[in-house]
């Protein structure tokens, strides 16, 4: 349905998609300050999100970009000793979520690393303990191996593990923590031959992230620690990628300058919308998120595979395909940590974010 928030799912005939896309290309030849967004797409979309946007002399920005933002603080001012999620699995010995996050973002890539729940402080068949640094009880689903849990609210998060470092460290501790607890914590940290160090950006700032790396670093000292960071959307680990190779820098950057430029604050979507710098916005979801509210604030060309749900109507409304459901195409896997080739269900004649994209931009090269 053009000009309406109607059913993205449905296919257009080819004299509509035409329209649409003509009215997509005239909309952005007029725009002054367009941003491209969202960026929920495969490897293709997403690159196709780029050159748009450099053709444009926009400014591209992922929709979970503030969290991967704060791994990426952390890794300019720091460092970071990442893993892969594979590496984990095969090699830890020892793991130590931070948060509740990590579980309820990627179940399917943690559940394996926390099978086979023998009881606190023991280990299991792969002579694996599980150390939990979290507001709630863990996980209680039966198979979980816990060997310590920490709560702390999120709050607290900070001083627990400033307090922990200096435990791990051999310093004294401020009468507000119980150093009994502590110390075993600390003693299974240092015990571990490969440890592997779990949270989500999602939850934490980046402050938390930061003290979290430094307890990693100390660790290092005298056995092996690393980090894997688990974020709950999927896409963003592959758009920051595609970023790294198209302009060589990270997430959100703008072409209005005529080359890639980045800057975390002033190329946020949301807050070139909302304070009216922006003059229209490309709103890509073709992995089943539905467009924030604050999308409909400027004319807006939105590419979803269901029904968009935002305050207004969009100028143009462009249905897509879902990778890996109506065509091929290459995700980021979050189980393996990299870049994975995903066949089609059931291929359908929806075209691809890529192919729309594409489409969008030839018509402004024509005009």
């Amino acid at each position: 349905m053009i000009g309406g928030w109607g059913p993205a799912a449905a296919l257009m005939s080819n004299a509509q998609f035409d329209e649409a896309v003509e009215r997509a290309a005239r909309l952005l030849s007029k725009s002054r300050a367009p941003v491209i967004a969202g960026l929920g797409a495969d490897i293709a979309g997403i690159v196709a999100a780029f050159r748009l946007a450099e053709k444009v002399g926009g400014t591209i920005d992922h929709m979970a970009a503030e969290s991967a933002l704060r791994d990426q603080a952390v890794l300019q001012d720091v460092g970071l000793m990442l893993v892969s999620p594979g590496e984990a699995r095969r090699r830890a010995d020892t793991l130590f979520v931070v948060g509740d996050r990590p579980m309820e973002a990627q179940p399917d890539l943690l559940h394996p690393l926390l099978a086979d729940r023998p009881g606190v402080g023991a280990a299991d068949a792969h002579g694996r303990r599980v150390i939990v640094l979290a507001s709630h009880e863990p996980y209680p689903a039966p198979g979980n191996n816990i060997g310590e849990w920490l709560a702390a609210a999120p709050p607290a998060l900070p001083g627990v593990l400033a307090a922990l470092r200096a435990r791990v460290n051999g310093r004294p501790v401020a009468r507000d923590f119980d150093p009994t607890e502590l110390d075993r914590c600390a003693k299974m940290l240092k015990a571990a031959k490969f440890g592997v160090a779990i949270w989500s950006p999602d939850e934490h700032n980046a402050l938390v992230i930061e003290m979290l790396v430094g307890l990693i670093q100390d660790l290092n000292a005298k056995t092996r620690w690393s980090g894997l960071s688990v974020c709950a959307d999927a896409t963003v680990a592959g758009a920051a990628m595609a970023s790294g190779w198209m302009t060589g820098l990270p997430l959100r950057c703008s072409f209005g300058r005529g080359r890639a430029e980045h800057d975390p604050w002033r190329d946020s979507a949301r807050r070139l919308v909302e304070s009216g710098e922006a003059d229209a916005i490309v709103w890509i979801a073709a992995c089943g998120e539905p467009p924030p509210a604050w999308v409909g604030a400027i004319p807006a060309i939105v590419l979803t595979e269901t029904s968009p749900a935002a305050n207004g109507h969009p100028a143009v409304a462009l249905p897509v395909g879902r990778p890996g459901r109506d065509h091929d195409g290459v995700l980021f896997d979050s189980r393996t940590g990299t870049l994975v080739e995903v066949a089609a269900e059931s291929l359908s004649n929806t075209p691809s974010v890529a192919e729309a994209l594409t489409e969008i931009a030839a018509r402004l090269d024509a005009r």
